[in-house]
């Protein structure tokens, strides 16, 4: 019986000690739940305007995209027009290089023409 006297005034001294300090974690708690309570309702209209405005910038993002497609796609007039240029840059090139060469040869072709042969 003494014993369980002993174990029971050392258990309320700890408990005596450990009060204070767990009404504190506790006052804490509550301090922060009130703050979260006050706080998410604000979050979450920030969080859906933000979810909004990236909506929006994506539908415009996939709109900007579909129009570039359509204009480097295969069959798009861009390309083709495109393709038009370069094959005329490159018959542009290669009579650059004749006369090149026809100069080269024959200096005297700026003054007198083509030679006949």
């Amino acid at each position: 019986m003494h014993s369980l006297t002993a174990l029971s005034e050392q258990l309320k001294s700890q408990l005596a000690t450990s009060m204070p300090k767990v009404d504190a974690v506790l006052d804490g708690a509550a301090t922060t739940v009130a703050t979260a309570n006050a706080e998410l309702p604000k979050l979450a209209v920030l969080v859906r305007g933000n979810l909004a405005e990236l909506n929006k910038a994506i539908a415009s993002f996939e709109k900007t995209m579909n129009s570039v497609n359509g204009l480097v796609s295969p069959g798009s007039a861009t390309t083709f027009q495109l393709n038009q240029a370069l094959r005329e840059l490159a018959l542009a090139g290669r009579s650059l290089q004749l006369l090149a060469k026809t100069l080269e040869e024959q200096p005297e072709a700026l003054l007198r023409g083509r030679s006949g042969n």
